[in-house]
């Protein structure tokens, strides 16, 4: 289980006094996605908030993409609207796709069209 190496690897960082920045967090939350640990991966996501590490695309599209891999199509949303209201991340086509893939993987047709509806 590469992710689970690749968490120990970065808790061990830590651990040792080295500051995570925003490329070694999205390095944590793609392995998060990678093992389909989206509570791990959501998890990883707000810590960064609270050391005041930037969050960026990358780190929202690889937690709603571990979202999307769990077929937890609610926190992909709630994770979509964060990024945007909360945080003032801007979404790409990334974002979007993996917000639509997981509402689609649930049968969310009505929630699917919402979001290809707000990229406009």
């Amino acid at each position: 289980r590469k992710w689970e190496l690749a968490i120990s690897l970065f808790r061990s960082m830590q651990h040792e006094k080295i500051r995570s920045n925003t490329v070694s967090f999205n390095a944590a939350i793609s392995a998060c996605e990678k093992g389909h640990k989206s509570d791990l991966a959501l998890s990883l996501l707000k810590e960064m908030q609270e050391v005041a590490v930037e969050q960026d695309a990358i780190s929202f599209n690889a937690a709603i993409s571990a979202c999307d891999k769990r077929n937890e199509w609610q926190l992909a949303l709630q994770a979509l609207e964060d990024m945007i209201s909360v945080h003032g991340v801007l979404p790409n086509g990334v974002t979007y796709s993996a917000v639509i893939s997981a509402c689609e993987s649930a049968m969310k047709w009505q929630a699917a069209l919402s979001v290809l509806q707000h990229m406009r």
